[in-house]
């Protein structure tokens, strides 16, 4: 392989797949429970008044978005263990608060054919050293193995806790939360036995999660 500067290398594969774009605007590709498999909350209603703790969350994120930024079209992402932790309060007069903290790993995984851009030919390790280098306050470590004679790299996501406060209404089985911006979310919801399970789609799953989470009353 040539000789190429550390500069230019993470110029080339920082482009490549997308770094700058992993926010949590997107926690990761399609999950490990992606699809059918995080399953939906009935919409059965009841009384949310009270605060609630997660318990335990199946969810996943659409990255196609994503991967329309990526300079190779034959690269794929997934994510593993991403879930979602932390409280959501709903009172009497209307009003909810949440903190919830997303966590989780993304795998983008590169086909031989991505791993030369310009002329530059990458093994997985040099490409680890790149990702390595340009880690920040949202990504804690990328490690990058050889897969199916292309690479494999997984980039664990620092811890991100977010803060929100609106309002909410209930009817037919449908919680709709309105955060301080304005805009109205729908999710099914269901409260049994001290459970609320909530439906993708709400302000508590927010930056484009989707999936299931159950919060079990404290």
């Amino acid at each position: 392989m040539r000789c190429v500067s550390m500069v230019r290398m993470r110029n080339l594969f920082v482009g490549l797949i997308g770094l700058g774009a992993f926010s949590l605007t997107a926690c990761g590709g399609s999950s490990s429970n992606s699809g059918g498999g995080c399953g939906t909350a009935s919409a059965c209603g009841g009384d949310v008044v009270g605060t609630w703790q997660v318990s335990s969350s199946c969810v996943a994120v659409d990255s196609s978005s994503m991967m329309g930024t990526m300079s190779c079209p034959d690269a794929t992402e997934s994510t593993s263990g991403t879930k979602i932790t932390g409280t959501i309060t709903y009172t009497a007069d209307k009003t909810f608060s949440s903190n919830l903290t997303t966590s989780g790993t993304i795998v983008v995984t590169l086909p031989a054919s991505c791993l030369t851009q310009q002329g530059v030919t990458v093994t997985c390790a040099q490409l680890q050293q790149v990702l390595s280098s340009t880690m920040n306050s949202t990504f804690s470590s990328a490690t990058c193995t050889e897969s199916g004679g292309g690479c494999a790299c997984s980039v664990a996501l620092n811890a991100v806790t977010t803060s929100e406060t609106g309002t909410y209404s209930t009817a037919a089985g449908v919680l709709t939360q309105t955060d301080s911006s304005g805009t109205p979310d729908d999710s099914n919801y269901c409260v049994q036995g001290g459970k609320l399970s909530i439906s993708a789609g709400s302000s508590a799953m927010s930056n484009g999660l989707t999936g299931l989470i159950v919060l079990t009353k404290q």
